[in-house]
Parts: C-alpha cells; structure tokens; sequence
C-alpha cells in the first residue's frame, strides 16, 4: 500500500472511531486529562472519598448513641415496675407501697449511679416514656423526695377524708353510745391515733423518718368536737337499766364469760338480757322450736377508762314437754374483726 493510501485509511479510521464515540454518548477532546491534568474519574472519587471523610465522624457518634440507648433501655428495664410506682406517686395518683415496692425503690440507686456515669453523655431522643433519659433519671435520683411527699399527702387526704366522715356519723353514734373499734380510736383522739399511723409507717418503712410528727395538728377544732362527744358518751351508764331482767339459766352467765375470755384483756363486768323474758320461735303449728334472748356482755379492756357492751343471741333448743337444752351462742370473740359495734358506756 503507498503512503497515500494509508493515509486515507487512518484517516478514515480516526473519524469511524469518533462516530461510534458520539453514538456512545462521548463528546468532546478525546484528550484523557482535565485542565488540571487528571483524570474525571480520579476527581470524582477524590470528591467523595472527601466527603466520605467529612460525614464519618457525625455517622460514628450518632452509631455510638443508638447503641448506648439500647444499653440504656435493657438497664431501664430491670427497674421499670419502681420506676412506675414511682411516677404514679409524683402524679398524685394511688400507689401501692409495701416492703416490696421498698425494696424496688431502693435498688434504683444503681440506676442512678449508670445516669451519672455510663449514661451521662447519653443525648438520644427515645420516643417510649420510660426511655427518656431525662425522665427516668430524675425519678430514680429523686425516689425518697417522691415517696415521703406522697406518703405525707396521700396519709393527710385519706385521714382527711375520714375527719370528715367521723364529724358527721360519730358524734351521733357517740351519742346514741354505739361505735365500733375502726372509729373508736379517732373519735377519741384523732391526733393521737394519726401519729400512731405515722410511728407504724416508720417502722415498717425507715424513709418515711421524714414524716413531721404533727402532720395532722392543724385540725384543732375537729378533734377538740370529736373529743367532747367522746368524753360525754363514756360518762353515761349504759347498762344498768338491765339489772332487773332475771337470767333464766345459770348457763348463760357462764357461756358469756367464756366467750368474754376469748378475747384477751378483757374484764367482765356484768352480764345481763336486754329483755325481761325470752323470746319464742314457734313451727307453723305452734309447737315451741327454740327460746332466745339477746345478753349484753359489758367488758373492760385493759387501758381503758370506759367500757364496751357487746351483744350476744343465746338460743335453746326446745326438747319437748316444755323443756329445753343449755344456752348457747356463737363462739366468736368480742369485737374480733374491729368492725362489731359494742355499746360505750361508763363502767358504774
């Protein structure tokens, strides 16, 4: 081939090459440099090894959080059951505190201790309440506060609530001389029986120490009426009307001092019926079943300066031929379950 010839044919395969080049997509120099002479590939990617390089750092914390959250929530969970006793107390809402929500509640010194160490940088916005940093740490750092004024409100409220349902029904009851052991001793002295609360609640739980002694102080006035109907009721004598209704069976007597003697510290000091005659309960043909009469049971408990008078059926079974077993009543001790009303009255 003459040199013209291969001329023409490099020169035909130089614009070939450019064709399928422009079909391709390319343009331009076929030069493989830039201006600044390297390649736009190099650039590119020296570009994003850059920009690699500037969001790493900020990648790498916000990593480092989630996973420090995580860890957070596990530990949280160990302690939610305080934590929620805990949050209900703050609110002002009902909480249940026995030895074992004690218990719980103290353990929260070790959350406490991972709040102010492992989690102190902890800055991870959680959505669930009880992974909020920022509650949960609070609540366990603040647990006594939280407890002792919840325990202080919840105990003034509740006796409150009480005051005020012992103004209305007690000084009637005091009058009409029948109570029961649940009102009987705020009715005597509210004060003193709330500090009594107080002194058990120390000692089942130490941290609530904090308690002030005369919490319940400022109710001077209603303890003073309460007080008053209190010292008259004990003044009246409330058994002597019955003196005159005659037992008819020495069994009685005998049976109501067993039963008095069931309850420890208790003195008797008369017993007697509060009707004249017995009472007979016939069947549908008017054949005697059984005779009974209410006995009043009049005690003194060791400490007291009055007395209770607690009644008693005492049935007899009819044998026939108008005859009749022994007296017997119900073998329960007096004023057992502190809700059996007795009658107050002075013990002459």
């Amino acid at each position: 081939m003459n040199r013209t010839a291969l001329a023409s044919t490099l020169i035909l395969f130089t614009l070939g090459a450019c064709s399928v080049a422009s079909k391709l997509g390319f343009s331009g120099s076929t030069s493989t440099t830039t201006s600044a002479g390297t390649s736009p590939r190099s650039t590119s990617s020296a570009s994003s090894a850059s920009a690699g390089d500037d969001d790493s750092p900020a990648m790498t914390q916000q990593s480092e959080m989630f996973h420090l959250q995580h860890e957070f929530k596990t530990d949280v969970k160990r302690f939610e059951d305080a934590l929620d006793v805990l949050d209900d107390m703050k609110n002002g809402k009902d909480a249940r505190y026995t030895e074992q929500e004690q218990k719980q509640i103290a353990a929260l010194a070790e959350l406490v201790t991972l709040c102010k160490g492992k989690y102190e940088a902890l800055a991870y916005k959680a959505e669930e309440y009880f992974e909020r940093k920022e509650i949960v740490c609070p609540l366990a750092e603040h647990r006594d506060e939280i407890v002792t004024t919840w325990y202080g409100t919840a105990l003034r409220d509740r006796e409150g609530k009480r005051l005020a349902r012992l103004q209305k029904s007690v000084p009637e009851a005091l009058e009409r001389g029948v109570i029961n052991d649940y009102d009987l001793a705020p009715a005597a002295e509210f004060s003193a029986w709330v500090n009594a609360e107080i002194a058990a609640a120390r000692k089942a739980f130490p941290l609530l120490a904090k308690l002030p002694p005369g919490l319940f102080d400022s109710w001077k006035a209603e303890r003073a009426q309460l007080g008053t109907a209190f010292a008259n009721a004990i003044r009246v004598n409330r058994y002597d009307q019955y003196r005159s209704n005659k037992l008819d069976d020495p069994a009685i007597d005998k049976e109501a001092r067993r039963i008095a003697a069931m309850s420890k510290h208790h003195a008797v000091v008369f017993v007697g019926s509060t009707a004249s005659n017995p009472a007979i309960e016939r069947s549908p043909a008017g054949r005697p079943l059984r005779k009974y009469r209410s006995i009043l049971i009049v005690v003194r408990k060791n400490g007291e300066s009055f007395c209770r008078g607690y009644e008693r059926e005492f049935s007899a079974s009819a044998e026939g031929g108008g005859k009749y077993l022994p007296y017997q009543a119900v073998s329960t001790p007096l004023g057992s379950d502190g809700m059996e009303k007795f009658i107050l009255t002075s013990c002459k």
